[in-house]
């Protein structure tokens, strides 16, 4: 493997067998940020790396005039910092898993370059195959259960989502997030994308969505051969007490 330079850092130095990458960063009801970061923590994978905040976030600030003159005062952070994370699992199988969730969109200008670090990783450590989770707004109803739909890069890939009975994704007008980068990137270098993405109501697109996440979250889990491995049940339990506070 190769050494990294900043703004990657290398957490733990470790050989992966023919790993995957899964991969999610902020969207819509952040539903495929949550359904991966449900499925590392479920697997316990390990801290691999990190692509560190400094070079993609601004911290808030505020502007003031005082006798004239322009002052910049810098914020403290509300809540966590933004973190750009990778965590590994060893499977025990023919393919590792690498997950890769960054929590916040970049600042405009930044999202490719990050994308572009994201893939490095991906690179060095060979990974055969990105997978996105992501999710878009539909007029679906929030009692209804969602449906998850696929996307992929190959014919190859397309076919096996079809004998999975994953259906297509619509035409869609794709927002230029870190998702959409991912795949792109992805696709400019040289490893193949499949990505799946759930339905969310378009009346609470704006908040989590666990419903959404835990429909992903069994998808993946199926494409992955690990349903043993991963409860959805407190995921379930969560959706559920979330879906009554909508209809109050």
């Amino acid at each position: 493997m190769k050494k990294f330079k900043p703004p990657i850092r290398v957490i733990e130095e470790i050989k992966l067998r023919r790993p995957y990458l899964l991969a999610a960063g902020p969207g819509t009801g952040n539903s495929g940020l949550l359904a991966v970061d449900y499925i590392r923590r479920s697997l316990q994978a390990r801290p691999l790396a990190e692509i560190e905040m400094d070079h993609f976030y601004t911290a808030p600030f505020v502007v003031k005039v005082e006798d004239g003159l322009l002052k910049l005062d810098e914020m403290p952070w509300e809540g966590e910092k933004p973190e750009n994370k990778f965590y590994y699992w060893k499977s025990g199988g023919t393919s590792d898993w690498v997950f890769f969730t960054s929590t916040a969109q970049p600042v405009p200008g930044k999202i490719s370059e990050l994308a572009a670090r994201v893939t490095d990783v991906a690179k060095a450590f060979r990974v055969r195959r990105l997978y996105i989770a992501g999710a878009f707004a539909t007029d679906i109803h929030h009692r209804a259960e969602p449906e998850v739909m696929g996307l992929a890069s190959n014919q190859k890939l397309l076919e096996e989502l079809k004998a999975r009975g994953i259906p297509l994704v619509p035409p869609l007008n794709i927002t230029f997030n870190l998702n959409v980068f991912l795949a792109g990137m992805a696709l400019q270098r040289g490893i193949e994308v499949m990505g799946l993405a759930s339905e969310v109501p378009f009346y609470v697109m704006e908040q989590a969505n666990l419903k959404a996440s835990r429909t992903l979250v069994q998808q993946f889990c199926q494409l992955m051969g690990i349903e043993d491995k991963v409860d959805v049940a407190e995921l379930q339990r969560l959706a559920a007490v979330q879906e009554q506070k909508i209809d109050a």
